[in-house]
């Protein structure tokens, strides 16, 4: 009897888990409606995956944090500004010795690099998608994740973009809640690049045969409002990788295949084409004149009007990275450990600083005059900042990898990433560290955003009371996964979970009288 009892729970409890699953597939709903626009694929979506941050207490309410206090400062891209000079005349660094004011790990490796707006530190990686990190606390505020690999993200006003491997996205900066994605080619080979006014995003892409062998490669601008394309200019002869940079009505970028690429930003006309070595950097664009590197360690400069060079330099190693350039000087990494400075109108080297292990991110510039510093992190792990007159050690900290991202320098604060995944936020060591401050473990402990007593948003809930205080679309965490019902794939998954849960019931009372017969 026992025995029979037993088999009759068992198949009641599997008789439920089929019906379970038939009820999971009526609750799933559509996650995107897709529109055509000249022929490229824009998807708006309610939000693909991203996880809530909110400390809650006993009773599940929810405890505000505070407005932060630390680093508000604006780098808000790779390379700071869409010209991708790497300066920041207005805001200053740690004088050291440093510290580490907080240090948060994503459990993978391969961090994009970071960007910093209104104190929060937006990075990406493989593991982890994107977050958005408390630049005071290193506490996660939100988190999301993309189809593929998250590139470098750039914020501009209320939205932030990236690029994987095949769309370009746009996100709410306080939520992370998708607001757009647009397909392009067949892989998407560049960050997203978005000018100063919000209104447009660049990225390139390549198509590929059947056998994957490349069938073409284009440059693409896209309205930043709703993702529709805007033009799209072939670039023949190679592809375009990393970084395109932008500044007035002149878009540029490289990659393989010895060319080097410039569009006209308002009309996707192709302005010049240059034949420089192999495997480009990312540029840098100054005034009158286009900074480039490449694999072979030549520094290119070329005029920004027509793309002739105006001269080159040899450095005898190999170059990885973009250069940045600021106060007439333009500065570059190289494979060999050494970071150059050089007069940026005739070429002439200025100084040349031992960073010892190879140098593979892009400087970081800061402050003007004899009060500007050089920021470059080195395989070795080393942070360095370095004096941009006379190119001396003012102070280096080492980290517990190779560093992986250029160095963001906001309001006293230095951000780095290294090789592991992990996020350090470096400090003066006479500071004082914030209550609270993260550690090298995965986040997982959430937190929710910023109080205030106002509405920014206008949707008649108090910033207080606002999961994304400047998101109307988002009032509290749920609205993030709340089903749309009127997108296609509702009433389906409703016909799916109902035959599913017919099917678990009959199943369950045929095993059940199978049962009770034995």
């Amino acid at each position: 009897m026992t025995s029979l009892h037993s088999r009759r729970a068992f198949l009641a409890l599997a008789a439920s888990g089929v019906a379970g699953v038939g009820t999971a597939a009526a609750t799933q709903s559509s996650e995107s409606s897709t529109t055509t626009t000249n022929g490229t694929s824009a998807t708006t979506t309610t939000n693909r995956t991203s996880t809530a941050n909110g400390t809650r207490t006993g009773d599940g309410t929810r405890t505000p944090a505070p407005e932060p206090t630390g680093p508000i400062g604006d780098h808000p891209m790779f390379g700071r500004d869409p010209a991708r000079t790497g300066a920041a005349p207005d805001e200053r660094g740690p004088d050291g010795p440093v510290k580490s004011q907080w240090c948060v790990g994503s459990g993978g490796h391969r961090l994009t690099p970071l960007a910093v707006s209104d104190g929060t530190v937006f990075s990406g990686s493989p593991s982890d998608g994107l977050r958005a990190l408390d630049a005071t606390t290193g506490r996660t505020r939100w988190q999301a994740r993309l189809d593929g690999h998250p590139s470098a993200p750039a914020v501009v006003g209320d939205q932030l973009y990236t690029t994987d491997d095949r769309a370009v996205y746009a996100l709410g900066r306080e939520s992370g809640r998708e607001l757009w994605s647009t397909a392009l080619g067949d892989r998407v080979t560049t960050s997203a690049l978005v000018a100063a006014d919000g209104e447009r995003v660049f990225a390139a892409s390549i198509d590929e045969g059947e056998s994957g062998e490349r069938a073409g490669a284009h440059v693409h601008a896209l309205d930043a409002a709703d993702g529709a394309t805007r033009w799209n200019a072939p670039t023949e002869g190679g592809n375009v990788f990393g970084s395109l940079a932008l500044r007035d009505r002149l878009v540029c970028g490289g990659g393989s295949g010895h060319y080097f690429y410039a569009f006209d930003a308002d009309t996707g006309d192709r302005r010049w084409r240059a034949d420089l070595g192999d495997h480009a950097t990312s540029p840098a664009i100054g005034r009158g004149s286009v900074f480039v590197g490449d694999e072979r360690g030549t520094v290119f400069v070329l005029d920004r009007s027509d793309g002739t060079q105006r001269w080159t330099y040899e450095t005898g190693a190999k170059i990885r990275s973009s250069p940045a350039v600021s106060d007439g000087t333009v500065y570059v990494s190289v494979t060999d450990g050494y970071l150059y400075a050089f007069d940026a109108t005739s070429g002439t080297r200025r100084w040349r600083f031992d960073g010892g292990r190879r140098l593979t991110t892009s400087p970081t510039v800061v402050g003007t005059g004899d009060d500007a510093v050089v920021y470059v992190g080195s395989e070795q792990g080393n942070v360095f900042a370095v004096d941009a007159a006379t190119g001396t050690r003012r102070w280096s900290v080492q980290l517990s990898d190779a560093v992986e991202t250029p160095p963001v320098v906001v309001d006293g604060y230095a951000f780095a990433g290294d090789r592991e995944g992990r996020v350090h936020a470096l400090i003066d060591e006479s500071a004082s560290t914030s209550d609270g401050a993260g550690t090298c473990a995965a986040p997982r402990t959430a937190t929710p955003a910023p109080d205030g007593e106002g509405d920014d948003d206008g949707d008649g809930v108090s910033d207080r009371d606002d999961y994304a205080p400047r998101d109307p679309g988002v009032q509290r965490r749920a609205d993030l996964d709340a089903p749309e019902r009127d997108e296609p794939g509702f009433l389906p998954g409703i016909g799916v979970g109902t035959v599913g849960t017919l099917l678990g019931v009959g199943t369950g009372w045929w095993l059940r009288s199978r049962a009770e017969q034995d």
